[in-house]
């Protein structure tokens, strides 16, 4: 059964990557924004068709509302622990060095380890205090309010400074 799951995912990221490959070469007229929107668009679409005709419930591809207070606070938690390694990129990037240089890509990946590190230890340490996860259950206000705030942090400051405010919008939308 793994097995059959493993090949659809490889036949899936296939086609999708072709998919994306053409893509690009028929909406290169377009300007960036509508080829990003267009693309998009496409992408969510033929995924929610292939899954409709699947005919498989829809909870077998995470999309369910069961539980969803528990799997939005542990989504945040995600959240809050990939600022370990955004916050070594931004001090590599204060250094004057790139990602995309052998001292900065070992830099980051280090960081990408200790992120990933961290997140587990603390969603075990979190399922550890309250495996029937009630208390994550009634986050899920807090949560809402720092994902809003989260979301309307770069408009904000996009609008303060003047930078590109419409472009911006789009791509926190």
């Amino acid at each position: 059964m793994k097995g059959k799951s493993v090949l659809e995912v490889i036949i899936v990221f296939a086609l999708m990557s072709l998919l994306t490959w053409w893509l690009n070469a028929q909406l290169q007229p377009l300007g960036f924004e509508a080829r990003r929107w267009l693309g998009g668009f496409i992408f969510i679409a033929l995924s929610l068709i292939i899954m409709a005709l699947t005919r498989r419930p829809w909870r077998e591809y995470g999309l369910t509302l069961k539980d969803w207070r528990l799997s939005f606070d542990i989504g945040m938690t995600g959240y809050v622990a990939r600022l370990v390694p955004m916050g070594v990129l931004l001090a590599v990037i204060l250094l004057g060095e790139t990602y995309r240089s052998w001292l900065g890509g070992a830099i980051l990946f280090v960081a990408e380890a200790i992120g990933i590190w961290v997140l587990l230890n603390m969603l075990k340490r979190q399922d550890a205090k309250d495996p029937s996860g009630a208390v994550r259950q009634s986050r899920a206000k807090n949560n809402v309010i720092l994902l809003g705030g989260l979301l309307l942090l770069p408009i904000v400051l996009s609008i303060v400074t003047g930078s590109a405010p419409l472009l911006v919008t789009s791509t926190v939308l």
